[in-house]
């Protein structure tokens, strides 16, 4: 019987060591494994971990790496996992993204420096942080996830065909810029209610392409009395849609553009850049990426936009 207690006592020892053993592993820091010992500031705006942020928004990484081992090399590297432009820009930097610091004799031990980001579209990027001794052995990496979120709509690849002067009008000249729908002077008779989402119209006056404000209709074969219309100021402006990353640089652009009180667009051109402030007092813009036919009117004559508004 005592050799029996004696032996249980031998198992529940061997247990509790073998559960606190493994307490202290899951417990162990992920620095604990390299030479490098490195800090990353934490605080507003600073990157310490894992973040999520908003797309113009800028995020600061500032870090310090001691070594007991001579560090020669430090990468910092941008990747993703996901988001349509994958890459985070760096402010006043000359070795990022996917380059290397090459450290000097004094460096060797200890290392501190700042690098300052701006996300400039949604999706998933992910930041690497290696250290390499001057045989490229590795003393220290590790990632961080920068998820970038947007704050505001984008509309890709919308078509907007000419109006048609047939007994069943169905061509989508109508543009909705707050979800990206387009829709036909057949929609609006069988569904009146649209009226109150619809903000642009379109038609091709001779040679010229033009987007207008349906509270100015110039297609007055559709017939829109009775109709209350929502005015929409729209003012073209020579930028480019893609240095527009943010809610801020939609407001920004378009109090450039000085739209005013002009609800007509006219003389539309590929790759044009158009401003505009919805009734409800949002800011986007519509850039032009193709334009059919410029010589003559055809019902079948098309422009495709992509959309960017404010939410």
């Amino acid at each position: 019987m005592k050799n029996n207690n004696k032996m249980k006592k031998i198992i529940l020892y061997s247990l509790y060591f073998l559960v606190s053993f493994s307490f202290l592993i899951s417990c162990k820091n992920e620095d604990d494994d390299y030479s490098v010992k490195a800090t990353f500031q934490s605080g507003s705006n600073y990157i310490s971990d894992n973040m999520n942020i908003t797309t113009g928004d800028t995020a600061t990484f500032k870090f310090n790496m001691t070594s007991s081992k001579a560090m020669k090399y430090i990468y910092i590297e941008c990747n993703y996992s996901s988001g349509s432009d994958t890459t985070l820009k760096v402010i006043g930097s000359k070795y990022f993204p996917d380059q290397v610091i090459e450290l000097s004799d004094s460096e060797q031990n200890s290392y501190s420096d700042t690098l300052a980001i701006v996300a400039k579209n949604a999706g998933t990027k992910t930041v690497r942080f290696t250290v390499l001794d001057a045989n490229e052995n590795l003393l220290y990496r590790k990632d961080f996830t920068i998820s970038v979120t947007s704050d505001y709509n984008f509309f890709s690849r919308r078509v907007l065909t000419v109006p048609d002067s047939s007994s069943n009008p169905s061509n989508k000249c109508y543009l909705d810029v707050d979800n990206g729908e387009t829709y036909s002077y057949s929609d609006l008779k069988s569904n009146p209610a649209l009226i109150a989402d619809i903000d642009l119209g379109y038609y091709q006056n001779g040679k010229s392409h033009v987007l207008y404000s349906l509270s100015n209709n110039q297609f007055p074969y559709y017939d829109l009395t009775g109709y209350t219309c929502n005015t929409t100021y729209i003012k073209s402006y020579s930028s480019t849609e893609a240095n527009i990353v943010s809610s801020s640089a939609i407001a920004y652009y378009c109090g450039k553009a000085n739209i005013g009180t002009s609800v007509i667009a006219s003389g539309l051109s590929a790759n044009g850049c158009y401003c505009f402030k919805t009734s409800s007092g949002k800011y986007g813009i519509i850039y032009v990426t193709y334009l059919n036919n410029t010589d003559s009117y055809d019902s079948d004559n098309y422009i495709r936009i992509d959309i960017k508004i404010q939410k």
